[in-house]
């Protein structure tokens, strides 16, 4: 399932967020104005809604949402494994080789973050960042320089290694060392939780929000949900799997799923 990124910018990407968490509340402002969706994989463009000879003056973030039609509402991989091996947030990945191994203990593959390309080194072949035919293809790979990200399904670990799957469409594994500073190990709810904070989306007639987190509580339901099938929220706290949003455009707060089973409902923003 190819990987979408929520970014705030019509025309082009604009104030990079570094190779760690970008700052909270500037996203939150930032994403409140404008959206656009653009490929993981493809950083050199920028997609915007196809709907000619409106008026956009007044258009909200669910306007814009709603009218991409080139990119609809994709929720996030379902979960493999244990948890997520994700890039620590505690030190500089900026020209530092970061090193997978196959099951022989032998590096297999190394990305590196550089000022203007991210390089990765897979099975003896090299690739930029716009390298298409790249098989580098874990949970998540962000390959623009200014907004990095890695996140790996961990399927297994022992007291050395995490097995994590390098490559989604193949289910191959790999292996990364735990005493590794650039990677940590988080649970898939730690690794929502994180990612929530700048934002999400929902299908909100497929996922409707609740007054509470249970399947068995009150909808709130909305006029406008005739008009518009993706909603936007910010994230205010999870409760197993369940997290309580808040609507901006709306002023709604309540609970949606944000996990059924293996299968998370909800497509979480990335970058700024």
């Amino acid at each position: 399932m190819t990987r979408t990124i929520i970014t705030s910018t019509i025309l082009i990407f604009s104030s990079a967020c570094g190779n760690q968490q970008a700052d909270k509340s500037s996203i939150k402002t930032s994403i409140s104005n404008k959206i656009s969706i653009t490929k993981a994989n493809d950083y050199g463009k920028t997609y915007i809604d196809t709907t000619k000879g409106s008026d956009r003056s007044q258009w909200t973030k669910l306007d814009y949402l709603n009218q991409d039609t080139e990119y609809p509402f994709v929720e996030e991989d379902s979960i493999i494994g244990i948890g997520i091996v994700t890039i620590s947030d505690t030190v500089d990945t900026y020209y530092k080789k970061l090193s997978v191994y196959n099951t022989s203990g032998k590096v297999i593959a190394t990305v590196e973050q550089k000022e203007s390309d991210v390089i990765t080194v897979y099975k003896g072949k090299i690739y930029n960042r716009h390298d298409s035919l790249n098989l580098f293809a874990p949970r998540l790979y962000v390959t623009n320089p200014d907004y990095f990200r890695l996140a790996f399904d961990c399927e297994s670990s022992d007291n050395e290694f995490y097995t994590i799957i390098i490559n989604r469409q193949t289910g191959e594994t790999a292996k990364i060392k735990k005493r590794d500073k650039f990677f940590k190990f988080e649970t898939i709810e730690e690794f929502v939780d994180n990612w929530t904070g700048i934002g999400l989306d929902f299908y909100r007639s497929r996922n409707p929000l609740k007054k509470s987190p249970s399947d068995k509580s009150e909808d709130i339901q909305n006029d406008q949900q005739t008009k518009y099938k993706i909603w936007s929220a910010e994230k205010i706290s999870i409760k197993g799997d369940w997290i309580e949003i808040k609507i901006e455009d709306t002023e709604e707060t309540g609970w949606i799923r944000w996990r059924q089973g293996n299968k998370i409902l909800i497509r979480m923003y990335y970058a700024c």
